[in-house]
């Protein structure tokens, strides 16, 4: 209960039970003891200060530990990466950059990671916050750690559908890597769609009035995923979002040809300096 409710509320993955039952005063409660003990833990805030104070101390116990900047997709660097994810993509550049979003470049340091979650979930979807798609891309060669995880690849859509990743399914730090794994290579990228492709006439026609009722039919649901824990080095990563613009796209999945010229080698050596 009690791990559960720190995970659900508070966002925390890897909670040190040991230490909050020492502050209860009994190191060696029972679990019993310690969750009847919870309701006055919350009500006098007790939780939530020691909480606090533990993540001041471990950060790696959040959900996430990272730290984030944005860069527009602009100048010879812009060009490159542009042409690049059209041509991975299959989708036009003209189109791609409709996206409402820059590129997100991200540092995990280590013990960094990201817990299991998806990139539009069905509360986003009705707010008229959708990402299509996402392509996330490796800046550097990670030793140990670090892998790109879907553990719901290949699980049925039923038994997707059903279970709740983020609080059940998502162990201390998404350290489980079932379903697809994918380790950390400098250069490498990876595509998928966060939403249902035959959902996007739809979220096209509602886009303008930001008032749909269907994200629960229309999220990927197998497309929840997790950054496992950096267990030697750092790892440097970069998010694309193809992210529905407020009243919708212009000419819906026009594909423009895509270029030979994927541009100049050191385009990435650029991206991961800029880091």
């Amino acid at each position: 209960e009690l791990q559960n409710y720190t995970r659900h509320y508070m966002g925390i993955f890897d909670f040190d039970y040991a230490g909050f039952a020492q502050q209860l005063g009994s190191a060696t409660a029972a679990e019993d003891t310690i969750n009847v003990a919870l309701g006055d833990a919350v009500k006098d805030g007790a939780l939530f200060d020691y909480c606090n104070e533990m993540l001041l101390q471990q950060p790696w116990r959040w959900m996430r530990h990272s730290k984030i900047a944005s860069r527009p997709l602009t100048g010879r660097l812009g060009r490159t990466i542009w042409r690049r994810l059209s041509l991975m993509t299959g989708i036009g550049k003209d189109f791609l950059m409709q996206s409402r979003e820059h590129l997100q470049m991200v540092h995990y340091p280590l013990q960094g990671h990201y817990s299991c979650h998806l990139d539009s979930d069905e509360y986003a979807i009705n707010q008229g916050d959708v990402r299509l798609l996402t392509v996330g891309i490796f800046l550097n060669d990670v030793p140990e750690g670090g892998e790109l995880v879907f553990p719901a690849a290949g699980v049925p859509k039923e038994e997707s559908e059903r279970t709740n990743w983020r609080v059940e399914e998502c162990p201390a730090r998404c350290v489980r890597k079932d379903g697809i794994s994918i380790k950390a290579k400098k250069g490498d990228a990876v595509f998928w769609y966060n939403v249902r492709p035959e959902k996007m006439d739809d979220i096209q026609a509602f886009m303008a009035t930001n008032k749909m009722d269907f994200g629960e039919e229309a999220v990927l649901r197998q497309s929840v995923h997790c950054g496992a824990p950096v267990t030697s080095g750092e790892k440097l990563f970069a998010n694309f979002w193809l992210t529905v613009p407020k009243g919708g796209f212009v000419d819906l999945f026009e594909i423009d040809e895509a270029p030979d010229e994927v541009g100049a080698p050191g385009a990435l050596d650029d991206l991961r300096v800029e880091l």
